[in-house]
C-alpha cells in the first residue's frame, strides 16, 4: 500500500511539473580532446561563429550565425524547428531557446564546444531563437 501511494505521488508530481512547463536545461557536450569530426568541423563552421546544423553529425544544411548577432527568430533564417546538431566556435555561452523571442526550454552550449545530436537532450528540431550570454 504504502509503495502505490509514493508511486503515484511520483506520477503526480511528473505530470504537474509537465503542466507548468518545468525543465531543466540540456547541455552541450564538451570534447576534450579534438577529433578528426572535429577538426574536420573547423573547416564547415567558421571560427567565432555558431553553426546548427540539420540533421546529426554535422550533416545537411548549415547555418551560420556570427559571435553575438541577435537571432530572436529562427524562422526568419529559414532554420526554425530544423537544428539536430552544432558547433559552437565561439568565446561566448549560447542558449538555444524552444520558443521564438528567447522563451520555452533552454539548451546551453558553453564556449567551444559542440554537440553532434540534439537527441541525446531532447532538443531535436526544437531551436527557435537564439541568445549570446
Amino acid at each position: 500500500m504504502k509503495r502505490k501511494f509514493v508511486g503515484a505521488l511520483g506520477a503526480l508530481s511528473l505530470g504537474a511539473a509537465s503542466l507548468l512547463g518545468t525543465a531543466s536545461a540540456a547541455y552541450a557536450q564538451e570534447e576534450g580532446t579534438a577529433s578528426a569530426q572535429d577538426a574536420q568541423l573547423q573547416f564547415s563552421c567558421p571560427s567565432v561563429s555558431l553553426c546548427l546544423f540539420q540533421y546529426d553529425n554535422y550533416g545537411g544544411s548549415r547555418l551560420v550565425i556570427p559571435e553575438r548577432q541577435k537571432t530572436p527568430d529562427l524562422a526568419a533564417r529559414g532554420f526554425d524547428n530544423k537544428a539536430s546538431s552544432m558547433a559552437n566556435q565561439t568565446g561566448s555561452e549560447i542558449i538555444l531557446f524552444q520558443l521564438a523571442n528567447y522563451s520555452g526550454i533552454q539548451y546551453t552550449a558553453k564556449p567551444v564546444s559542440y554537440d553532434k545530436t540534439f537527441s541525446n537532450n531532447n532538443f531535436d528540431n526544437r531551436a527557435s531563437s537564439v541568445y549570446w550570454r
